[in-house]
């Protein structure tokens, strides 16, 4: 494989800002979106556990200080195409393949585990410089690492301890690089590309020890870019604080899904549309075409009877055998409006600090102003005493004795003058007032 001259790892993490029971949930239902890249053919294999998660984010600098450009990006995520997974960057010691490469969607909301609805490329392409991510689909091999990767598997399973507790990290190859300043949303960055400002920073980055900040205190970040090559991905235990996960898919969920979309059918005479979007265990809906409009009345009156949750405390309180009496409805607007609820919160909480960030900031200013006025108004001042002089007090009367040399103005025979600036520098005990 050719070497580069740069490498760097991307790491994916979502944070959740609510508790830990809401945030799985959420998360759920967001790597839920993933599933679709999973080819049937591999669900159910004794040898093969298959698996996907997203890469990075195109567009947003990760926490390493590195960037990949929109455009780079929809060149770079098909390469991992056959590439290998490791465990921990152990790239010797490979326990799977990466079987297909995506694009998905990326959500202001990522935080609250939302977003990773799939791409296409064209979609992408209508704005090259707004976040998306790059997502992956792989196998991991049974006979590779049985127990690690059954841990790997067993992290994707909402009910176990070990839930959302691997992530995705891969490794990239590049020959070059330039310069975000300002902001890690390149939207909002200066891009730096001449290679004299470039060379003048580069220490200053994240990735070369620096501290990733320019000389005047706004953010630095290292843009990927030449040629570029995907050398593999590997799965990541969690940090603290944080969630993230994988998911994968068993035969048992794939049967499930297909038994769902035999038992839901539309009605094209009344087009009554039935929609299941909750992940959770419900009864199942066995309904048949027909153009009986009472069994469809009968049907819409026994939906309206169902439970209809007002709030999340109403669903953490569901017992198994409360959810098939569940509003399918009313529970999508629970999640709905709690997701839409914290989200707000937080651009409150990010909107009022940057109010007083912005005002401390122009105090800071001001005051700046100010002693560089009251500088300014001190220098006008010498400058208009330097050259004032005045007749010298010690001598005054002594004018015409030439055997007389005044102390003050060393000036023979009297009447001297002296400087008053070089005066008072030379006497500055004069300033100080007489107790």
């Amino acid at each position: 494989m050719k070497q580069f001259k740069y490498t760097t790892k991307f790491i994916t993490i979502a944070r959740c800002l609510i508790d830990k029971e809401k945030s799985e949930f959420l998360a759920q239902a967001s790597l839920d979106d993933l599933k679709g890249l999973i080819p049937q053919e591999v669900v159910g294999s004794e040898l093969l556990v298959p698996i996907a998660g997203n890469l990075f984010t195109a567009n947003l600098a990760n926490l390493n200080g590195d960037l990949v450009l929109g455009e780079d990006a929809i060149n770079l995520y098909k390469k991992f195409l056959y590439a290998p997974l490791n465990s921990q960057h152990k790239q010797s010691e490979p326990i799977g393949c990466i079987i297909k490469t995506a694009l998905s969607k990326f959500s202001p909301n990522y935080l609250l585990g939302v977003g990773s609805d799939l791409l296409t490329e064209e979609d992408v392409k209508k704005d090259l410089r707004s976040p998306f991510n790059c997502a992956i689909a792989g196998v991991l091999f049974r006979v590779a690492n049985p127990d690690k990767v059954e841990e790997i598997a067993d992290s994707s399973n909402p009910e176990s301890n070990n839930y959302l507790y691997y992530s995705f990290s891969f490794e990239v190859g590049f020959s070059d690089f330039k310069i975000a300043i300002g902001s890690d949303d390149i939207r909002k960055a200066e891009l730096i590309e001449d290679p004299k400002i470039i060379e003048e920073l580069s220490s200053l980055l994240k990735s070369f020890g620096g501290k990733g900040e320019n000389k005047e205190g706004k953010k630095i970040y290292r843009v990927l870019a030449g040629e570029m090559i995907a050398a593999g991905a590997g799965t990541v235990s969690r940090a603290a604080g944080t969630v993230k996960g994988l998911v994968s898919l068993t035969k048992e969920e794939l049967e499930s899904q297909e038994n769902a979309n035999e038992n839901i059918q539309i009605n094209d005479n009344k087009k009554e549309n039935l929609e299941i979007t909750s992940q959770m265990p419900i009864k199942s809906v066995n309904i048949s075409v027909t153009n009986d409009s009472n069994k469809i009345l009968s049907a819409k009156k026994e939906n309206q009877r169902m439970k209809k949750l007002k709030s999340f405390a109403e669903l953490k309180d569901l017992t198994q055998a409360d959810v098939g009496e569940v509003c399918i409805a009313s529970l999508r607007d629970v999640v709905e409006n709690a997701i839409n609820d914290a989200s707000n919160k937080y651009a409150d909480k990010i909107k009022d600090e940057e109010k007083a960030k912005t005002e401390a900031l122009t105090k800071a200013q001001a005051a700046e102003d100010k002693t560089k006025e009251l500088e300014a108004k001190v220098k006008e001042d010498e400058d208009k005493i330097k050259d004032i002089e005045i007749d010298c007090p010690d001598c005054e009367g002594m004018n015409g004795d030439e055997q007389y040399t005044c102390t003050i103005c060393w000036q023979e025979g009297g009447s001297g003058k002296i400087n008053v600036f070089q005066w008072l520098t030379e006497n500055p005990e004069l300033l100080t007032p007489k107790q």
